[in-house]
């Protein structure tokens, strides 16, 4: 288990202190994808390279396993660090070696058996699905096949903690997928424990187990990802999760759209945010028979944690004017967030 008590860090910058961590607090459980958001310079990276101590805190301490790295000598700590990978926004990989080659680097540093090297990079190339591309220079790789380079490479020296800086914020939407969907595989195959740090919460909804919120150096929230998606407690973790649920209404109906409904024959545009509310409940079913109306789903953005249902769906409802407004309010009485927009 990783565990960080009390990390603070102060760069000191032209004679002015710049704090970048304020008494950060975090318990990382073994074999978990943990996840920590947070918005440019709230101190992600900071954070996530105090774990290795590639940046040294100021003050606190890093524990993996019960032990505390901040006190470890010089060559103890190259040791530990060997168990600790790590993968970077823009890959980092040599390009005067092959993809082989710079998968087998971290290998040679160590002096393992060039058999041995031989037979770990193989293992590794068949796992990030690079079979092919062994021989390859990096300049002729796309950005997702650099970043399964830059996988594997991490991967080589067997390590119980793989640390992710921005992994797949480099990459298109489809690679950011595929590459998600290598690490969760990892997770689950080798059961290595996977601090990911990210400013998108589609990241941390796609893989993560739990997830910490971090602001202008701070914690101010933390939680399973289920916990967090159904109870959010902060303006900022609550506009995380509302960006990856956001939905676009068509153009033909903004441009007909009214406030209100003076006649009573326009249609109700209606968005309806799910979080946390069970999936077994039939909610669009049962205002139908309810209230004898119609609907229709105009666009939404659905996913299931668990059984727990998160997402938002815009609707748009026909029926009498006393009907709309019993659906309006028998959704909230069932715990779902409404938002009226207006009436087409």
């Amino acid at each position: 288990m990783i565990e960080l008590k009390d990390i603070s860090k102060v760069f000191r910058k032209k004679n002015i202190d710049i704090r970048a961590l304020t008494e950060v607090n975090l318990k990382i459980p073994e074999g978990r994808i943990f996840g920590i958001i947070g918005s440019s310079g709230a101190g992600k990276s900071t954070l996530i390279r105090c774990i290795n101590l590639l940046e040294r805190p100021t003050r606190g301490q890093v524990l993996i396993d019960d032990v505390d790295l901040m006190t470890l000598p010089a060559r103890k700590l190259v040791d530990v660090r060997r168990k600790i990978g790590m993968i970077f926004q823009h890959f980092n990989l040599l390009s005067s070696r092959t993809v082989f080659e710079n998968i087998a680097f971290p290998l040679e540093l160590i002096q393992t058996p060039k058999d041995r090297i031989q037979c770990r990079v193989k293992e590794l190339l068949d796992l990030v699905g690079l079979g092919s591309k062994r021989d390859d220079y990096p300049a002729s790789l796309s950005g997702g096949q650099k970043q399964r380079v830059a996988i594997a490479r991490a991967l080589a020296n067997e390590p119980a903690v793989l640390l992710c800086d921005e992994a797949t914020s480099a990459l298109d939407p489809a690679t950011t997928r595929s590459i998600l969907s290598l690490l969760k595989d990892i997770n689950k195959r080798l059961h290595i424990t996977i601090v990911l740090i990210t400013h998108e919460m589609d990241v941390v909804k796609a893989i993560c187990d739990d997830v910490a919120v971090l602001s202008d150096g701070r914690i101010i929230e933390q939680g399973s990802v289920r916990e967090i998606f159904s109870n959010a407690q902060t303006d900022l973790t609550q506009q995380f999760i509302n960006s990856s649920l956001h939905i676009d209404i068509a153009h033909e109906y903004l441009n007909r759209m009214v406030p209100v409904s003076d006649d009573g024959d326009k249609d109700l545009l209606l968005k309806v945010h799910f979080n946390g509310t069970s999936t077994e409940e039939p909610f669009l079913s049962s205002i139908v028979k309810l209230f004898d109306v119609d609907y229709e789903v105009l666009n939404a953005k659905m996913d299931t944690l668990g059984n727990m249902q998160v997402g938002v769906m815009l609707l748009k409802i026909s029926g009498a004017v006393d009907s709309l407004t019993n659906v309006v309010n028998y959704f909230k009485n069932k715990g779902l967030e409404v938002e009226v927009i207006g009436y087409v």
